[in-house]
């Protein structure tokens, strides 16, 4: 089994090092590692020449204006039977290529950890919030796994501590690629449709969380709540949820707009609740999830 890395890149000097260092100390050796640089205005490119590691090293002249676009461009450019997209401002345990790598050969078309969140410094901050609950490894069917899981949030947080096959990969419908910050749980989504999924219970994945990335400014902006509106919208689409599911997604953004989210600024959340308007059925489950929760106090 091949592996390749795809390193996408954009103003994560600050970072880099640390990644290419946790790629290269990987005790399952890649077998190519190509970087992506989404034409960053720092010296990250003075810092990818220190190393020798590449097999390929491609330079935006003008920048993509979306992650995802780079993804593609590094899955058509692999030459491994599975990726690892290792984003520039992550890093990892030694052992996690390897634990992943070992799910693959058991036939996962995707393999992905449990990811702890750190800090610009590389603080911890705690085990990823949505994967919480997950405390054992699991291995399941795809189409299942999107039912279960990625219907209600975007349990696979981070593309850096997941494995998938190149092949399935292609076959996704490139649509993602035209979103900013909520196009991977399409990607994911397509891929777990082709085949099964595995899940890693071990914390070997360290997802920076930092005021420059992609989650944050879209947080601010209301931008990932508008994307992930039209995501479900095409994850219905397709039929991997059903309308009962997408109501309780409508709901649950509706109640997180209304309750919670305090630092978002007020136009945006005004904004992002007309996008969100489900009706009087939707107003219904907003209202009933209100009164659970305040029982539960």
């Amino acid at each position: 089994m091949k592996i390749s890395v795809i390193l996408p890149n954009y103003n994560h000097a600050a970072f880099l090092r640390e990644r290419i260092e946790s790629i290269l100390a990987q005790t399952r050796k890649p077998d190519e590692i190509i970087f992506l640089d989404d034409a960053s205005t720092d010296t990250s490119l003075q810092i990818a020449q220190e190393y020798d590691c590449f097999s390929k090293v491609i330079v935006n002249k003008e920048n993509s204006g979306s992650p995802f676009k780079q993804w593609l461009k590094g899955i058509e450019l692999a030459s491994g039977d599975f990726v690892w997209i290792a984003e520039s401002d992550d890093a990892c345990d030694p052992r996690m290529l390897e634990r992943l790598a070992g799910e693959a050969e058991r036939g996962a078309v995707l393999a992905f950890c449990r990811s702890v969140e750190t800090g610009p410094e590389g603080e911890t901050l705690g085990i990823q919030r949505y994967q919480a609950g997950f405390r054992e490894d699991f291995t399941m069917d795809g189409p299942a796994f999107v039912r279960t899981y990625l219907s209600r949030r975007n349990v696979v947080a981070n593309a850096s501590s997941a494995l998938f096959r190149r092949d399935a990969a292609l076959r996704v419908d490139p649509a993602f690629t035209g979103f900013h910050g909520a196009g991977d749980i399409l990607f994911w989504a397509g891929l777990a449709r082709q085949g099964k999924v595995s899940f890693v219970a071990e914390p070997l994945n360290r997802f920076r969380q930092h005021g420059g990335n992609r989650t944050s400014e879209d947080a601010l902006s209301g931008r990932g709540l508008h994307e992930s509106l039209l995501v479900y919208r095409e994850l219905e689409r397709q039929g991997a949820l059903d309308s009962c599911q997408f109501r309780q997604i409508v709901a649950d953004n509706r109640y997180r707009l209304l309750y919670g989210l305090p630092s978002l600024p007020e136009e945006v959340r005004k904004t992002a609740l007309e996008e969100w308007d489900g009706g009087f059925p939707v107003d219904f489950l907003v209202a009933l999830k209100r009164i659970k929760r305040k029982l539960w106090k």
